[in-house]
């Protein structure tokens, strides 16, 4: 960010007052805008997002940010957004902001559009609305000014028309002008229990996000109470086992909704549950369309110790819900008996699974629903006689994920849980769905290794056990490698990882990443994970304390 020189905003200051009807008598609100765009900054070494790149290579995202309208972002589509995120999490004030036309075509311009606020990148506030704009010439910079006073971290442009109705949207620069400024951010959850295990151990570890911590009560039962001021509504939840000692897991629960803390509905029933693996993640689904303040379970282990790692409540509201495909649709094709095999394992509602699984996987690949650009309109899971385990392939804007029936037979007849295996196959060739793909970078272990990741991190791969000691471009390490780094040294590392693969910056992947994001080289963050995972520091093993 850099201070933004004085007649620049002044020049933006008259371009703002000269919308206003000539003659037209300046109200005190106007003439307030007009001063702080002269003490305004301009936003500037963020991150930038779109909702699409299928843009020409030399008319990408980052031209809509150069300071220079003589370059343009285009893309093939007639609705689309830019979305600016601030630099170090930092909140600002927006006073003002423009956009320019770019070098041709007006029909591409922007006609209708909103300007959005948030700090979250999942709840948004409209900060200005325009309909029915036009621009006169070619190069032509519009400012528009921006009533309130909150401050946020993340600012989305939302184009919803262009001029000429064509399905191409195309603009030479979007500037924005504000002042630093203190977020007001939503209220954290009151969450309580009937017991925990202070310090470490306690119930906001249940909901922390991650599930290398845990709640842990000393007693077979237990409560934990999860609560908003305002109500919210679910249709499912995930449970993700702790690190050891499976007895302790929970075995039979209720899940139950309230508004006022004293009368109590029963959303949901459970028993005779378990998690084949530690860290594994287990979702369940409600029939609900009432929205509570609180939600409350009830569970029951096997021993006189009680606990989990990590708690999820599936808002019917979740905005990675909007982004995933509008098409979800199962196919078995196949009539022998492993396809039988896979119908009996899946059940009926096996489309909410795989609805669920993508939103789980994009969420881990994404750090924001706005940053998810590789979005498919149609997914098939089939089941068919063919070779192999399991693969995915592509059409366009439609995605397909096969299971050879053969090869679920010989799980089902090895003494397999199918279902387990089904479901954590999903997770990884999911990932191949929705992740990024450098074009020709060779890397085939980069790739399958942060699809397993998915998986690894759903907890469908055992991550208590322990392999070679040496860095080798295998899969499987890759993906325990990435997790590990993710959950110990920088949250959020496997979304900066994937973005380092995106096809559409025009460079290949290389290990930059690892330094730019942690501030150690691969070969040192290898080391580091070599010692403390194969010894049993990090993701500890079924017999740890």
């Amino acid at each position: 960010m850099r201070k933004v020189l004085q007649y620049t905003a002044a020049l933006a200051t008259l371009a703002a007052l000269s919308a206003c009807v000539v003659g037209e008598e300046l109200g005190d609100g106007d003439i307030e805008s007009a001063e702080q765009a002269l003490v305004d900054e301009r936003l500037e070494g963020g991150t930038f997002y779109a909702s699409t790149y299928d843009s020409p290579a030399s008319e990408r995202i980052e031209k809509a940010f150069d300071e220079d309208v003589g370059t343009k972002w285009l893309i093939f589509a007639g609705q689309g957004f830019l979305q600016y995120d601030s630099p170090n999490n930092e909140a600002y004030v927006l006073g003002s902001y423009s956009i320019s036309s770019a070098n041709d075509y007006p029909e591409r311009d922007p006609r209708a559009w909103r300007l959005l606020g948030s700090n979250d990148g999942l709840t948004w506030t409209a900060l200005d609305t325009r309909s029915n704009e036009s621009f006169s010439a070619r190069f032509q910079t519009k400012s528009y000014t921006v009533s309130g006073a909150q401050a946020y971290r993340k600012f989305r442009l939302e184009i919803q028309q262009n001029f000429g109705g064509w399905g191409e949207i195309q603009l030479s620069e979007l500037a924005l002008y504000g002042s630093p400024g203190t977020p007001v951010l939503p209220p954290p959850p009151v969450i309580t229990a009937s017991g925990e295990n202070a310090p470490q151990e306690t119930a906001a570890r249940a909901f922390d996000g991650r599930p290398i911590s845990k709640w842990l009560t000393s007693s077979s039962t237990g409560w934990i109470r999860y609560e908003l001021p305002t109500a919210f509504t679910i249709d499912g939840y995930a449970i993700t086992s702790a690190n050891n000692l499976p007895a302790r897991d929970p075995k039979s629960w209720t899940l139950q909704g309230s508004n006022d803390g004293v009368a109590w509905t029963t959303l949901d029933t459970r028993a005779g549950q378990s998690f084949r693996n530690r860290f594994q993640r287990n979702h369940y689904f409600i029939n609900n369309t009432t929205a509570y303040k609180k939600y409350r379970f009830n569970f029951t282990s096997d021993t006189s110790v009680l606990h989990l790692s990590e708690i999820e409540l599936l808002r019917t509201d979740d905005p990675y819900r909007a982004v995933l495909p509008q098409t979800v649709q199962y196919r078995n094709l196949s009539a022998t008996p492993g396809g039988q095999r896979f119908n009996d394992a899946v059940g009926s509602a096996f489309e909410r699974d795989v609805r669920e699984i993508s939103r789980e996987v994009i969420e881990g690949l994404y750090t924001q629903p706005g940053a998810f650009w590789k979005r498919r309109n149609t997914l098939y899971v089939d089941v068919v006689d063919g070779t192999g385990a399991a693969w995915t392939s592509y059409s366009g804007d439609v995605a397909t994920v096969g299971f050879n029936a053969y090869w679920i037979n010989e799980r089902y007849t090895n003494g397999d849980d199918v279902r387990h295996v089904i479901l954590g196959v999903l997770y990884h060739e999911l990932a191949h769905v929705y992740q990024l793909d450098d074009v020709g970078t060779g890397n085939g272990y980069i790739i399958e290794g942060l699809a397993d990741s998915m998986r690894l991190r759903a907890g469908h791969h055992d991550l208590t056990v322990r392999t070679a000691g040496n860095f080798v471009q295998n899969d499987g390490e890759m993906a325990t490698f990435l997790l590990w780094i993710e959950q110990f040294k920088k949250p959020g590392f496997i979304p900066a990882f994937n973005r380092s693969l995106a096809p559409y910056d025009a460079l290949p992947y290389d290990e930059s990443v690892f330094v730019t994001e942690t501030g150690q080289t691969r070969a040192a963050l290898w080391n580091e994970f070599r010692d403390h995972y194969w010894w049993g520091v990090d993701f500890p093993g079924p017999g740890s304390p």
